[in-house]
């Protein structure tokens, strides 16, 4: 499956928006059923996603925020989600395997035949960070851990900075966690300027340099930029082609090191270039 370069966030009792959403340039829309929707309209909320979604041609890309385990909605969410095929769901404050166990028991429970359905759990408290690699490791049904700045930087008492060195740490857990669990590079929080396009372009940098796959947006106008950052360039492209091309034809003749352009090609630098041309729009 393709890398998720950006991952738009919609409030999912607003119909209009909702499909707005699903027809953006998002590599994934997230459905929001958590922060975006009042306590007092989770129930309708609830029904009114449901509904727009059984009436609609679905995305293997859609996702749906749910809430988390410790709320009174955890179980229906979940409930209600496993009766929509190819929907996959994201689950908020993870922070053990437990939570993900309870998660996959419910959508166990009606789910309909052959439903192709993936977890994102967001680790945004302290607890959940330290137990990455587990929550990573709970299921295969796994496919990203995602990162929740606004939560975790509550949670250790922390000041966000232009830099966000504050959240260097649990950003680089989050990476060699996923790479040991052998699940794809995790996702980035959203951006909560979406009217600066410079701090957005910024940090989407620095999250793609320590080996995040995509970012969450709030907003369309920001896809552009994440997109454009998580792809590679036409050079980047052109060279990590001519990289496999060269590197597979030697391998046909035996070799397992070659030279290109002056440099040295070997299977280190064939599998770079294979991952560049996975983010290929």
């Amino acid at each position: 499956m393709k890398p998720i370069r950006s991952l738009l966030f919609c409030p999912g009792n607003n119909e209009k928006m909702v499909m707005k959403a699903i027809s953006s340039e998002a590599d994934a829309v997230v459905l929001d059923l958590e922060d975006a929707v009042a306590i007092e309209q989770k129930e309708q909320a609830r029904r009114q996603l449901i509904a727009t979604l059984e009436d609609s041609d679905l995305s293997p890309r859609i996702f749906i925020r749910i809430n988390d385990r410790q709320t009174a909605f955890f179980e229906a969410d979940l409930l209600a989600v496993a009766t929509l095929k190819d929907v996959s769901v994201i689950i908020p404050k993870v922070e053990q395997k437990e939570d993900i166990h309870k998660a996959v028991e419910n959508l166990r429970k009606g789910a309909v035949d052959g439903a192709e359905r993936r977890i994102s759990p967001i680790l945004e408290t302290a607890k959940g960070i330290i137990n990455a690699y587990e929550i990573a490791t709970a299921s295969d049904k796994i496919c990203a851990l995602s990162f929740g700045a606004v939560d975790f930087e509550l949670d250790i008492n922390a000041i966000r900075t232009e830099g966000g060195d504050e959240f260097l740490y649990a950003k680089s857990h989050l990476v060699i966690a996923s790479r040991a669990a052998g699940i794809a590079p995790p996702i980035d929080s959203v951006y909560p300027d979406f009217q600066d396009d410079h701090g957005l372009q910024q940090e989407s940098f620095k999250a793609k340099s320590l080996g995040f796959q995509g970012k969450g947006a709030i907003h369309p106008r920001q896809l552009g930029i994440i997109n454009q950052v998580f792809s590679p360039t036409k050079e980047e492209v052109d060279y990590a082609t001519a990289v496999v091309e060269a590197f597979e034809e030697a391998e046909r003749n035996g070799l397992a090191s070659i030279k290109l352009d002056g440099k040295m090609i070997d299977y280190p630098v064939y599998k770079k270039a294979q991952q560049i041309l996975a983010y290929r729009n």
